[in-house]
């Protein structure tokens, strides 16, 4: 599946391994690649968040304050919240998988972490979806 991530969902799959491996996780979980997203404030996920009244930077300390909060560990969760970023893809009829996708596919996927976060700041995953889909047409 990864060749159909763009380069820049690639290079935030390598960040959110680094970030995982920093904190001795025994396994990559969405709240590291939600972080990895966090770091680009370039890509089109943290632009649509940002528009949505939260900024990466305010993410970001939501992040940290919940992560060592929850229990470690979420194992085929982490594959589905990659199957739903697919899935996102191919709802907007695109053969690529970028970060705004994997963004979908991470909240879809109900990472208490992720969903926590994106509330305490503001964002309404309910709307997410929609202003995605917004940030893409306006991008064509």
């Amino acid at each position: 599946m990864c060749e159909r991530f763009t380069k820049r969902a690639r290079a935030a799959f390598e960040v959110a391994v680094e970030i995982a491996q920093d904190e001795q996780a025994d396994e990559v979980r969405p709240q590291h690649v939600f972080a990895a997203l966090l770091r680009d404030p370039e890509t089109l996920a943290t632009k649509v968040l940002a528009e949505l009244g939260a900024s990466p930077q305010a993410l970001g300390a939501e992040l940290a304050k919940r992560r060592d909060r929850y229990a470690e560990g979420l194992g085929e969760e982490d594959a589905e919240a990659l199957a739903l970023s697919l899935c996102e893809a191919i709802n907007f009829g695109h053969n690529y998988i970028g970060t705004k996708r994997i963004l979908l596919g991470i909240v879809r996927g109900g990472d208490s972490v992720v969903r926590d976060t994106l509330t305490a700041c503001g964002v309404e995953t309910g709307g997410l979806r929609t202003a995605v889909k917004e940030a893409v047409c306006r991008a064509s």
